[in-house]
């Protein structure tokens, strides 16, 4: 089966043919639901770009004949304000997420201000701090002096390729994405952060029997 990223798209897709034999070549065609030839070319490599920019919405289906053997695959090709809608959508997914499980006495990120001594103290800006280390390892990785280069020749990309990208923007999301580990993380790694969600909503309410059991056993940990 021919793996296909991204799919849906709006652009460019890359092609991926594991376990094909390809040193003889394959022919690679790209029809439309009502059968026309839209792309047909020879490929020799395991990874192949498919610029779709000038194709029609709608879907494609893709044969790869490799011999007598024929691999096949699905592309969709959408609007590029979809894509953006369906960027929004996973962004706006995780922000409702992050406030959903923030404390309802506290101001998330940088308005961040504890009212209640009751709950455990967090440090919100620490997550941006944490959410540099990926984006620092990933800047060493990906240097064509480091793995950079051989990363772009495995994935058959091209520095022309890489000159048209909108690096503010893939940054900015792998940054946003980044905060959101972090703050995964903190609630994962911190068993602390558990034992409140456990005694949740009760926990909450002032005096109540389980918000001293809290208090006393967050005492032996601080």
């Amino acid at each position: 089966m021919i793996q296909i990223y991204l799919n849906p798209t709006d652009s460019e897709v890359q092609l991926f043919f594991d376990k094909m034999d390809l040193k003889n070549g394959g022919q690679l065609k790209i029809y439309t639901v009502d059968g026309v030839v839209v792309f047909d070319e020879k490929v020799f490599l395991d990874t192949v770009n498919v610029d779709a920019r000038d194709f029609s919405k709608g879907i494609y289906m893709m044969i790869l004949e490799v011999g007598e053997e024929r691999h096949f695959g699905k592309l969709v090709k959408i609007n590029k304000y979809i894509v953006l809608k369906i960027k929004l959508r996973y962004i706006l997914f995780f922000l409702n997420l992050f406030l959903y499980v923030c404390p309802e006495n506290t101001t998330p990120i940088i308005f961040y201000k504890q009212t209640n001594k009751n709950i455990m103290p967090t440090n919100f800006y620490i997550w941006f701090v944490a959410a540099l280390i990926p984006m620092i390892i990933g800047a060493i990785y990906y240097h064509e002096k480091v793995f950079g280069s051989a990363w772009m020749k495995v994935n058959g990309f091209k520095k022309e390729d890489m000159e048209g990208a909108n690096m503010a923007v893939i940054l900015g999301v792998s940054y946003l994405f980044s905060v959101f580990i972090a703050f995964f993380l903190t609630n994962i790694v911190i068993h602390q952060s558990g034992i409140f969600q456990t005694m949740m909503p009760d926990v909450m309410e002032s005096r109540s029997a389980v918000q001293k059991h809290f208090n006393e056993l967050m005492g032996q940990w601080r």
